[in-house]
């Protein structure tokens, strides 16, 4: 008779081994499976770095989230010995009116999070690296930061082999089933078998989501890491971690406007990392064109060129990875509305990956009781949105 778990995790990306983690801490006998390796540089959470910020311009409910994060990250980083979090502040600068920069005052003022409100002549005085358009003003998040994204999904995998979960990588699922006995997984080569199961497919969520009326889409994202300035700071504090808001240019085309974001040189980077929050093509993620182009590349130049002009330097690196997003850029995170021993989450990309211990421990609550997790993630909310 073939083995049999307590949990199977579908998707060992950021969430899934999240999810496998708590679930060994729980004492849970768990297989955790996924088409690549742990961790691995083919989905969306990959690129060194991604961001840790509290004021929180998306929604306030994901505030009291976040603090909870913040304290996963630190129990990671204590049980593992490994850094995976530098503190850098983070700049946001974008008109009044705009989507981030007020949204994120309100935000921190609500929650009693430390912030600076500047005008656009103190972003101007402080970093004079950005050209602040005149209606532009800014917020300073001192505790904000960076996290080690492969490190960390490393650091967590490690953590839960060593509590007794398996991971079987370059492994693609071809279906599951369930039912009140428990769930069936099965691959090209074995079906497994176990108790509950947890689907974190990211972008390889598309079926599900389709089944579930989900509008989950998938885009295909560059990152570009570039040379240090040699005439002004690259590092914190003369340079946080940033992300600006602008309007279309009425002289380029290539400069569409939306919100595009930045990294200085921190937890060892060799360039200043820059990519746009703006969604990209959408894209199969079995057929995503990784090669990067002079195309790509045009937009970035193009918001350099205009709003952060000594940042404007050549080109070190370039990464194509994808956002997983449902069309309201909220999370699920729920049961299955016909399987109670199967929960799900999807929708991560854009701003999920800082949320990985507290999503690992909602999927575990949810896995092992009857109770219900954050009530703005259910399906019943984000199917229809």
């Amino acid at each position: 008779m073939s083995e049999h778990w307590d949990a199977i995790v579908v998707g060992a990306g950021t969430m899934g081994v999240a999810a496998t983690l708590e679930l060994a801490r729980r004492g849970k006998r768990v297989l955790a499976i996924d088409r690549f390796g742990v961790p691995n540089d083919r989905a969306s959470h990959h690129g060194a770095t991604r961001f840790f910020r509290t004021a929180y311009f998306e929604h306030p409910d994901y505030v009291p989230l976040l603090v909870r994060a913040r304290e996963g990250w630190a129990r990671l980083e204590a049980e593992s010995g490994e850094r995976l979090f530098e503190r850098t502040g983070m700049l946001l600068i974008g008109p009044r009116g705009g989507a981030i920069v007020e949204p994120t005052i309100e935000s921190a003022k609500a929650h009693g999070i430390e912030h600076e409100v500047l005008s656009r002549a103190d972003v101007r005085a402080r970093y004079p690296m950005f050209e602040v358009a005149e209606d532009s003003i800014g917020v300073y998040e001192p505790g904000a930061g960076c996290l080690a994204c492969e490190k960390a999904i490393g650091a967590m995998a490690r953590l839960a082999r060593g509590r007794g979960a398996t991971f079987l990588e370059h492994t693609p699922v071809v279906d599951w089933s369930a039912d009140a006995r428990g769930v069936a997984v099965r691959t090209a080569g074995q079906t497994y078998r176990a108790d509950k199961l947890v689907l974190t497919q990211g972008a390889w969520s598309g079926e599900l989501a389709r089944e579930l009326g989900i509008k989950l889409r998938v885009t295909r994202q560059v990152m570009f890491w570039l040379a240090p300035p040699g005439d002004g700071p690259s590092a914190p504090p003369g340079l946080p971690v940033w992300a600006v808001e602008t309007k279309a240019g009425a002289d380029s085309e290539e400069d569409a406007g939306g919100v595009t974001f930045g990294f200085p040189l921190v937890l060892g980077e060799k360039g200043l990392k820059t990519c746009s929050h703006t969604p990209g093509r959408v894209s199969d993620p079995d057929a995503l064109d990784r090669e990067v182009t002079d195309a790509d590349e045009r937009p970035i130049r193009a918001f350099l060129s205009r709003h952060a002009p000594a940042l404007d330097t050549a080109r070190l690196d370039a990464r194509v990875c994808m956002y997983t997003m449902i069309c309201d850029e909220h999370f699920v995170i729920d049961r299955h509305p016909r399987h109670e021993n199967v929960v799900i989450a999807c929708g991560f990309s854009g701003h999920g990956f800082k949320f990985a211990p507290i999503v690992g421990a909602t999927l575990a609550y949810l896995l092992l009781s009857d109770g219900f997790g954050p009530p703005h993630f259910t399906l019943a909310r984000r199917a229809s949105a």
